[in-house]
């Protein structure tokens, strides 16, 4: 009784990650044709396989799935981040949404980025975007508290009053902590690092910081939080003084 088998099977030569992902993927369908055309043969057991292996299918299976994974895993973090922003932010469903918003904004940009910079969408690099969803709060949630409670009488005003208010402050304490720390990345002498670190923070430490201090204000003075909220805020915060 022949309880296994193999044979040799072999490419054409294969140059980069988008040949060696394409020819996994065919070597797997053309499998799966023999493994069905055997299955009808009589006496053929019922979960005979036919699987195809080479060491590269180890480092390139990755390819197969990364691109729903990267969106699952990242939604799952966007998921309780604006939880987190609604519960922090006294409850504001609106805050929290445009808070949203903006890390959204910056993470699809930090995408865009790693296109234009040729960094490879790889399992390192979705770590670093999976961080970019935390990292980005910082840049987003003073500024949106900060408008929230003011009391001016238009949007315009308050979000200058914010950005006045917590701008330095977003800027000196986010931006100018991560820089220095990311700079020095850049005179590691593996590449990896150089690439998959040093790029993606920088990325998205100024990325967060534009869309921060120039984006977010403007979205606040257009939809953000009414007047009457946040003179309901002041009264609340006043009357417990």
């Amino acid at each position: 009784e022949i309880t296994a088998s193999r044979f040799m099977a072999y490419h054409t030569p294969l140059t980069n990650s988008q040949e060696f992902t394409a020819a996994l993927r065919t070597a797997r369908e053309l499998a799966a044709n023999i493994t069905k055309g055997m299955r009808e043969i009589p006496g053929t057991a019922p979960d005979f396989e036919v699987f195809p292996y080479t060491i590269t299918y180890v480092f390139y299976e990755q390819y197969l799935s990364i691109v729903p994974e990267g969106i699952f895993n990242i939604s799952m973090c966007l998921l309780p981040t604006f939880v987190v922003c609604c519960i922090l932010l006294g409850m504001d469903l609106r805050s929290g949404l445009l808070n949203l918003l903006t890390i959204i904004m910056i993470t699809v940009d930090t995408v865009g980025v790693m296109t234009l910079w040729g960094i490879d969408y790889n399992a390192v690099s979705l770590i670093n975007l999976v961080t970019a969803v935390g990292i980005s709060v910082e840049f987003v949630s003073h500024l949106t508290r900060s408008f929230a409670i003011s009391t001016k009488l238009t949007r315009v005003e308050r979000a200058k009053e914010a950005t006045t208010n917590m701008g330095s402050a977003v800027f000196a304490g986010v931006a100018m902590t991560n820089l220095p720390g990311i700079v020095v990345l850049a005179f590691a002498k593996a590449q990896l690092i150089q690439i998959f670190f040093f790029r993606l923070n920088l990325v998205i430490t100024l990325l967060g910081m534009a869309h921060g201090l120039i984006f977010l204000p403007v979205l606040l003075s257009y939809f953000g939080k009414t007047l009457y909220c946040a003179m309901l805020v002041w009264l609340l915060s006043f009357c417990e003084g």
